[in-house]
C-alpha cells in the first residue's frame, strides 16, 4: 500500500511539473528578426517622467552654518573658543568654553512648535521669537552626568536651537545653565540667521 501511495505521488508530481515547465514556455511565436542595442549620447525625447523639469530649490539646506557664519572673533571674544569650533554632524556646530560646551544647529525640516516640549517659556530675544527650556535637569540622580538646557529660535526655514551643557563632576564651577545660555543667546543673536 506505501509503494503504491508513492508511486502515484511521484506520477501526480511529474504531471504537476510538465504542466509548470508548459505554462511558463509556451511554444515559441514567430521570429520578429535580430534585436539591435544602440547606444548614444544623445538625450531621449518624448519621455514621460514623474519629475518637473526644470527643479526648483525650494528649502535652502543650508540657510545657516554657525561654524562658518558666526566670526571667530566673536566666539573668541564670548569665550567661547576654549578649543576652536567643531563642525559635528548636518548644520551642528560644537563651541568650548572650558567648563561648559554649548552647540547651535540650524533644522530645516522640524518647525518651531514641534520643537518646543510643553513646558518651554517663551521669550523675546533681540526681537525674535524664541523659546527655553530643560533638556536635561540637575536632580539627584542625574546630576552626576551631563546639565543640558535649550534655546529655540523660531526661523523663516524651520528652528534654530542652541544647547548648552556641562558636566558636574567634570567642571570646575556650576553653570547657571538657564541663565548664561540665554546671556549667550542674547549675545550671539546678532550673528544668526533667523
Amino acid at each position: 500500500m506505501a509503494a503504491k501511495l508513492r508511486l502515484l505521488s511521484a506520477v501526480c508530481a511529474l504531471v504537476a511539473a510538465v504542466i509548470v515547465v508548459w505554462q511558463t514556455n509556451p511554444v515559441a511565436g514567430p521570429e520578429n528578426g535580430p534585436v539591435q542595442l544602440r547606444s548614444t549620447s544623445a538625450p531621449m525625447s518624448d519621455v514621460s517622467t514623474t519629475i518637473k523639469w526644470p527643479v526648483i530649490e525650494t528649502v535652502n539646506p543650508t540657510p545657516f552654518d554657525a561654524c562658518k557664519d558666526i566670526p571667530f572673533d566673536v566666539v573668541q571674544r564670548l569665550g567661547l573658543a576654549f578649543t576652536p569650533p567643531e563642525p559635528e554632524d548636518s548644520l551642528r556646530c560644537h563651541y568650548d568654553a572650558g567648563n561648559y560646551q554649548m552647540a547651535v544647529e540650524a533644522f530645516v525640516w522640524r518647525t518651531y512648535e514641534q520643537t518646543l516640549p510643553a513646558d518651554a517659556v517663551e521669550l523675546d530675544i533681540d526681537g525674535h521669537r524664541a523659546a527655553q527650556y530643560w533638556i536635561m535637569k540637575p536632580t539627584d540622580w542625574n546630576n552626576r552626568g551631563w546639565i543640558t538646557c535649550m534655546i529655540a529660535f523660531k526661523t523663516s526655514y524651520g528652528v534654530l536651537q542652541q544647547s548648552l551643557f556641562y558636566s558636574p563632576i567634570y567642571g570646575t564651577d556650576d553653570v547657571d545653565c538657564l541663565s548664561t545660555n540665554l546671556q549667550r543667546a542674547r549675545e550671539l543673536a546678532p550673528f544668526y540667521k533667523l
